[in-house]
């Protein structure tokens, strides 16, 4: 695990020296946030935000969903970084929900992966990842680890469903 921390921390500095570098030749510049976009690139002539959410894209208001479960989460778990917000979900939020709270988990698992709660139901690969989380009655964006924002939070906005995300979802 210090390993991989260290690992994970030269690459971040490294990435970090080269976005720098390439933003100060660059002709245009783009980022996904106004913090981003100041962060990277200062006050650069020809800069903007890009808007990853369509509201446009979102569920019709008078759209009906079919609610197979409480809450939902998808991913590849097998990715250390989506396993540490898997596992968080698991040991830490799981025993603070009621009793009668189902969550349903798709996507692939570590081949060892323990079954702990009967409320926990793990669906495996689902082919409609829109659909699976318009199945559920609120979208769990468990992030605890790595950088960036996962498509899985973006998809879950665009169809305007609700979500219960960490601070670094």
């Amino acid at each position: 695990a210090i390993t991989e921390k260290l690992m994970y921390r030269r690459e971040a500095a490294q990435l970090e020296r080269l976005e720098k570098r390439i933003a100060k030749t660059a002709s245009s510049a783009a980022a996904f946030t106004s913090e981003d976009l100041v962060a990277l690139f200062g006050a650069h002539s020809n800069a903007h935000v890009i808007t990853l959410v369509n509201p446009e894209m979102g569920e019709n208001k008078g759209s009906l969903r079919t609610i197979g479960f409480d809450a939902g989460m998808f991913g590849t778990w097998t990715w250390t970084q989506n396993r540490i917000g898997l596992e968080w979900v698991l040991q830490k939020v799981m025993p603070l929900l009621p009793k009668h709270t189902q969550i349903a988990v798709a996507g692939v698992l570590p081949p060892d992966f323990p079954q702990r709660d009967k409320r926990v139901k793990f669906l495996g690969l689902v082919l409609d990842a829109k659909s699976f989380i318009r199945s559920c009655r609120v979208s769990i964006l468990c992030a605890r680890a790595g950088t960036g924002i996962h498509l899985k939070t973006l998809e879950t906005m665009e169809m305007g469903l609700p979500a219960v995300a960490t601070s670094s979802s």
